[in-house]
């Protein structure tokens, strides 16, 4: 279920960016007047700016999750250098090496060490945060994409899959709601990338 966990709320984002939602929530500090709709085609336009390293952010968080909670046994990872670790996986996958090492092997700090998750629960299962996200995005370019504030849609993704929860196989419930298997292209489009 952790691969579904965050799809619907990551799903809610998706209408912040819908031209007329976001010109409704947004208004000038002082005059209270709504936005422009240029302003909002702008703001839309820069939606993905820099998504590319926050993906590959999110491929770094559930390699080390990955790789730390693959260990053979307690010993092994009591025995890993976790610090060494987070920066060679961080210079694999984000190309960019740290600063010289500091001689405790912390090139770039310990951020792994304030990410909850690796000890909250999910134990191996961050990368279900970045699937999360694939599920959503086609949930909302396959459904709701057209015209967000469709009343029945709504109603229908309600009783399909929030009503649901966690009561049955997330796969089962996006192939019901979708019409078929659930795949990574609306994810891809998103992003610019089909």
């Amino acid at each position: 279920m952790w691969d579904f966990v965050e799809a619907p709320s990551q799903m809610l984002e998706n209408w912040c960016w819908t031209p007329d939602v976001l010109q409704s929530l947004s208004s000038h500090w002082k005059t209270k007047e709504p936005i422009s709709r240029d302003l909002v085609d702008k703001l839309i336009k820069t939606r993905h700016l820099n998504e590319s390293l926050a993906t590959l952010y999110q491929i770094l968080i559930g390699t080390f999750d990955l790789t730390v909670h693959g260990a053979d046994s307690h010993e092994t990872i009591k025995g890993l250098n976790c610090g060494r670790l987070w920066n060679e996986l961080r210079a694999e996958i984000h190309g960019v090496k740290g600063p010289e090492a500091t001689g405790f092997g912390i090139e770039w700090g310990n951020r792994y060490a304030t990410i909850g998750h690796f000890v909250g629960g999910y134990d191996a299962g961050y990368y279900g945060y970045l699937f999360s996200l694939v599920f959503s995005t086609d949930m909302f370019y396959t459904a709701f994409k057209a015209d967000p504030m469709n009343p029945e849609v709504g109603k229908r993704y309600r009783k399909l899959v929030l009503e649901r929860g966690g009561s049955m196989d997330e796969n089962l419930i996006l192939k019901e709601f979708l019409g078929r298997e659930p795949n990574s292209e609306a994810f891809y489009k998103s992003l610019g990338l089909a």
